[in-house]
């Protein structure tokens, strides 16, 4: 079956953007878009969609990018161009700050679910 056929859930993509002068930052809807969606294990997604010419590979989503999905942002790990010109691949996982086991550095520490 074809993408137009699959693509039954609603994913919103968003771009991280800095304030003028590098003061302030946040993420900005960029499109809501129409997606097939397939679990790729606990925390990682595939999302195909139409294709985009703003989104054609990893180097696009710089600095960042995110995906909501069901009222979750998912950090967007790679884009690939499975059909040329036709349909796009986003693969996006989830993202937790572990516990801040050593109160006095306050150090926390970023890493993929599970």
């Amino acid at each position: 079956m074809g993408l137009a056929s699959d693509a039954r859930e609603r994913i919103t993509l968003q771009r991280y953007v800095e304030g003028a002068n590098g003061v302030g930052h946040a993420f900005v809807d960029l499109a809501t878009v129409w997606a097939a969606v397939e679990p790729q294990g606990q925390s990682t997604f595939r999302f195909r969609i139409r294709f985009r010419d703003d989104l054609r590979s990893r180097a696009d989503t710089e600095p960042a990018m995110r995906v909501i999905y069901q009222g979750e942002a998912l950090d967007l790990d790679d884009v690939i161009e499975s059909v040329r010109r036709t349909e796009l691949q986003l693969i996006a996982s989830r993202r937790i700050v572990e516990d801040i086991d050593h109160l006095a550095t306050g150090t926390r520490r970023i890493k993929a679910w599970p």
